[in-house]
């Protein structure tokens, strides 16, 4: 099932629902939070009696989260020192009225002559119980927080944070100047949008959402991890009493000297995953540069508009861009010439430059599927790869949005929005970052769309059947040595079950 996963606004309005319908305080619903996160932790031996405990706590609502857990921990005497990082003038009612009745000594953190105080106590400790920042941060850290955190990273503790590892934002995941490196992360209720994205899917470590009783109201339009089984559901089974024009025929349009290779692995993968015919197109001033290709791929050329027409005909699905040169104008009126019909197009690579100088005149089109890595999407949007990070949901549905198309937007998590629907795939590896990984992604997702999938099925099995084989690939070969022909290879594991 695909989990949903929120932003900081939406985790507050669940927050706030729940105060009112349920009629109780913002202490009681953080004595709520923090009993049953120490639970689980003693339930789950996150945490044992032989255990040194280091909580260090905000003076905000996650440190009285924080707070709570170091009350039920010292009631059910476990060996704990607590810090509370700021002074209790500043800090929350909620925390004020939490300090004053927990029995135990508590240091507050106010000055780096207190950082000392810390480091005695880190010295003996096995876990650290991390409740500075939780999902309100939303500014670089600084001053004695910096140095607090600083602290903390320099010992080898084991670490469990409370809801975000304390300085990742929860909306982008960056990393706000410093932050915690958690080994697990206690999730309140559900999946922010910064456990997953930048610098947040390696901060967070291990991942543990649990159910507080939060009254959360989900909308279809919700973002949502895709769940790793997605395909094993939804692919349809061949019938019986077919042919091979009943599964797609997928064109694929690429290739220049030196990177010919490119429509080859994206053709390939194409059947792999089904398709009942693959051919691949390049420009005749280039085929003297073929590579020898499997019998199964049909090859042809064309010289320009004339000769590229006739080539559309009987495709179910185009794969447009991989290892193309950019501003060759027999391109961008082939591309164009793609747009002007009623074809399914995944656009790759350097084909999305071309896509760019076309999209306005084919804005109402609907079915096409860009595939672009950050660099490409950024350099799209005539932004740095730095400013997309900061808000690439939010980009990634305004450019489906705007212009009608899906958007794969590729990375160590990638994103799949057609703005209504948007989906977390996250269940690769960093072996898959090799020449050619992305090339046999979108052969994957054309072959999907040939077979009658819509652009959002077929990105999403495309995404989710990619990510397997990469897994299997890297199962046989390693991460270093695996190839973007391994995962081709996997597919058929893949999809044989």
């Amino acid at each position: 099932m695909n989990q949903p996963i929120v932003d900081a606004a939406r985790i507050r309005k669940f927050d706030q629902l729940t105060l009112e319908k349920e009629g109780i305080t913002s202490l009681q619903l953080m004595e709520r939070v923090g009993m049953v996160m120490a639970d689980y932790m003693i339930n789950n031996s996150l945490i044992t009696q032989l255990d040194h405990i280091c909580i260090v706590s905000g003076s905000g609502n996650n440190g009285g989260d924080a707070l709570v857990i170091a009350e039920h921990l010292l009631a059910h005497n476990y060996h704990v020192d607590l810090f509370v990082v700021g002074s209790n003038d500043g800090a929350s009612d909620e925390t004020k009225t939490l300090v004053e009745r927990i029995n135990h000594p508590i240091r507050f953190i106010e000055s780096p002559e207190d950082i000392d105080f810390l480091k005695q106590a880190l010295d003996d400790t096995s876990i650290l119980i991390d409740g500075i920042f939780g999902i309100g941060l939303s500014r670089e850290i600084e001053g004695i927080y910096r140095n607090v955190i600083d602290t903390i990273q320099q010992y080898d503790n084991s670490i469990i944070s409370i809801d975000m590892p304390s300085g990742i934002h929860a909306d982008n995941g960056l990393k706000q100047g410093v932050a915690v490196k958690a080994n697990d992360t206690l999730i309140v209720q559900t999946l922010k949008q910064g456990h997953l994205l930048n610098d947040g899917i390696v901060y967070t470590g291990r991942r543990h959402i649990l159910d507080v009783g939060i009254l959360a109201e989900y909308r279809e339009e919700e973002t949502h991890l895709l769940d790793p089984d997605y395909y094993r559901r939804y692919l349809k089974q061949r019938h019986p009493i077919s042919h091979k024009y009943d599964y797609g025929h997928v064109l694929t349009v690429g290739g220049s000297r030196g990177m010919m290779g490119a429509p080859l692995l994206s053709a390939i993968a194409s059947m792999r995953c089904g398709s009942g015919l693959s051919s691949v197109l390049y420009l005749d001033t280039d085929q003297d540069y073929i590579p020898t290709y499997p019998p199964e791929l049909m090859i042809d050329t064309y010289s320009g508009l004339a000769s590229f027409t006739p080539k559309l005909e009987k495709k179910h699905a185009v794969v447009f861009g991989m290892g193309l040169t950019q501003d060759n104008p027999i391109r961008k009126e082939s591309l164009n010439q793609v747009l002007k019909t009623d074809i399914p197009v995944v656009i790759d690579a350097t084909g999305i430059p071309y896509f760019k100088a076309l999209m306005d005149n084919h804005t109402e089109r609907g079915n096409i599927v860009l595939t672009p890595h950050k660099g490409e999407f950024a350099k799209f949007l005539g932004i740095s790869v730095e400013e997309l990070n900061k808000n690439l949901i939010l980009y990634a549905k305004n450019v489906a949005h705007k212009y009608h198309v899906t958007v794969v937007l590729k990375g160590a998590v990638t994103i799949i929005t057609n703005d209504t629907l948007t989906y977390f795939s996250h269940f690769a590896n960093p072996g898959m970052a090799t020449a050619g990984s992305g090339d046999v992604l979108a052969g994957m997702i054309g072959s999907f769309l040939g077979q009658g999938y819509t652009p959002i099925e077929a990105s999403i099995l495309g995404v989710s059947v990619h990510s397997h084989a990469g897994n299997k690939a890297k199962d046989t070969y390693g991460e270093a040595s695996m190839m973007a022909s391994d995962i081709i290879t996997s597919i058929a594991k893949t999809l044989k079950g």
